[in-house]
């Protein structure tokens, strides 16, 4: 009950009054009042039992005069009543502002807060010890027998605090935005979901998630419908869903943040928040994973993870997959900007010839010469090197795949040189991986007419004898390499005879073994070969 539906109002009678002088009053009110409505407040207001809920729901500590003049402040003069509640008991305070609200109705979001922050403040503050003595001095003055057990204090004051939370949720439907109410009431009172809420801000906010329940249910799934939608399309549908998802999500987090800061305050989690964080990281992890759309999974994991700063481990796990993607979206940045800066250093546009002109092309993707062309990835053997005749030098390169061979001649020095070191970069470096894989598991690859035949332990070489050559394996260790009138040479240090010529002009990708077997005999690389890690 608010005080102008409390009998001592009522009736027209305060808490010093007689026994004697209730039932006189009651009977004369009877004469122009309700006759059963003032028994039943006689009874109420004379017995010492029922009495106590309505001297709790009235001005606990005030005198006669002072009860009537702050009523009629309610009732007249309200903003003078707000002003005047400093040094007022802390019961006293709550009934009147209670009061106030119940009788006035506020609608402003602002007013309401300060109001409800002032009530629960209040109500932190009511010592029940005090209460007992305050309301016992009364009674001992109207001669009506005082409460002997604090206990019946605290069952009504249970009681009274029920009476106060269901007003205040009235109050938050006839408001326009609750959920603002609500989150800047409990922010205040939990110090931003720090401290403890007091019981009543407890149950006001487990009220409050029963009115609300129903709106989050449907706000859940809505986004759990976005989030099916992205799964099963996420590079056609994530730009379309996006805005959907975010709406849904901020209208969700401004219901459920007063519930999510009432149990962040209590170590706790809320479970339909942590449900659906859950899933929403899950829809993150899944594009990013197996989608590669790391800077759309961070686009999600930025605003859940505000949704969520109340959720501690939820939180947790969002920072980490920020810092996660962070690292891989630089990565891939970085990765790009190298990508940008190998096509660039891969690509070659000349023209061979001074009279017969033709193009002659190098990329990533495409060798192109004059109108033929051939897959760089796809390009299977390489050979170059230079003829000198009376001074005079010819240049010559050749890069072919399958059937398919182009024989460049480049026109002087700059240009051979030019030509292979884009050669080099785009494909011979790939050619000596792919040899090196190749050899790692256990397979063999031949050079020439057979003239080489290496293999991941060493090397077949060919050893002269009476009629033509005999086979001669040497292992790394026994290998000796070197070079000689355009040949690359390779020897057993053991066995001198037995030894492989290839002609750096005739035999595809000698260059490519030559630039393996340094690289083998660099800091043991061979042994690596050897236990197949190469690939």
């Amino acid at each position: 009950m608010n005080l102008f539906q409390n009998p001592f109002y009522i009736i027209g009678i305060n808490t010093r009054n007689s026994k004697q002088t209730i039932v006189e009053i009651c009977d004369a009110k009877s004469l122009t009042f309700d006759a059963d409505f003032c028994t039943r407040y006689r009874s109420v207001l004379t017995h010492p039992r029922n009495r106590l809920s309505a001297e709790l729901a009235w001005l606990p500590g005030f005198s006669p005069v002072g009860a009537q003049v702050l009523i009629e402040k309610i009732e007249k003069d309200p903003n003078a009543l707000l002003s005047s509640l400093d040094g007022i008991a802390p019961l006293a305070r709550c009934n009147a502002l209670i009061t106030y609200i119940d009788y006035h109705k506020p609608k402003e979001g602002g007013q309401i807060s300060k109001l409800f922050i002032e009530i629960a403040l209040s109500f932190d503050h009511i010592d029940h010890a005090n209460l007992l003595t305050v309301i016992n001095e009364d009674r001992q003055i109207a001669k009506i027998p005082v409460i002997q057990d604090i206990e019946n204090i605290k069952q009504e004051m249970k009681a009274r605090r029920e009476y106060i939370v269901g007003t205040m949720i009235n109050c938050l439907n006839n408001t326009n935005a609750p959920d603002k109410v609500m989150t800047e009431v409990v922010a205040k009172t939990t110090s931003d979901g720090t401290y403890h809420p007091s019981l009543l801000i407890e149950e006001l906010t487990d009220k409050y998630q029963i009115e609300v329940q129903k709106y989050l249910d449907q706000l859940a799934g809505q986004i759990r419908n976005v989030i099916s939608t992205i799964k099963e399309q996420p590079k056609k549908t994530f730009d379309y869903q996006m805005p959907n998802l975010y709406k849904y999500l901020k209208t969700w987090y401004q219901i459920a943040q007063p519930i999510q800061l009432v149990h962040q305050s209590k170590g706790k989690e809320t479970p339909h928040s942590k449900e659906l964080a859950k899933e929403l990281r899950g829809l993150t992890l899944e594009i990013a994973n197996s989608y590669s759309m790391h800077s759309e999974a961070k686009q999600i994991t930025v605003i859940i993870s505000k949704i969520f700063k109340e959720l501690p481990q939820v939180a947790d796990n969002f920072s980490e997959d920020l810092t996660a993607l962070g690292d891989i979206i630089n990565q891939k940045a970085k990765s790009k900007e190298e990508d940008r800066k190998w096509r660039a250093e891969c690509s070659l546009d000349i023209v061979i010839g001074r009279i017969f002109k033709k193009r002659f092309m190098i990329s990533p993707d495409m060798i192109r010469f004059k109108d033929d062309l051939i897959p760089t990835d796809k390009v299977d053997s390489v050979r170059w090197g230079i003829l000198v005749d009376n001074n005079i030098y010819s240049y010559s390169v050749w890069i072919g795949y399958n059937q398919k061979t182009f024989h460049v001649e480049p026109a002087d020095r700059n240009q051979y040189n030019m030509i292979i070191d884009k050669l080099w970069k785009a494909v011979c470096v790939r050619l000596i991986g792919d040899t090196l894989k190749i050899l790692s598991a256990g397979e063999s690859v031949a050079y020439g007419n057979y003239d080489a035949i290496v293999n991941r332990d060493g090397v077949m070489l060919k050893k002269p004898k009476m009629f033509g050559y005999e086979p001669y394996y040497s292992k790394w260790e026994d290998l000796r390499i070197s070079n000689g009138n355009g040949t690359f040479i390779i020897s057993s240090a053991s066995e001198k005879e037995a030894k492989a010529e290839l002609s750096y002009m005739d035999i595809n990708n000698a260059h490519i073994l030559e630039t393996i077997m340094r690289f083998l005999w660099k800091d043991g690389n061979f042994e690596k070969l050897r236990r197949g890690e190469l690939s």
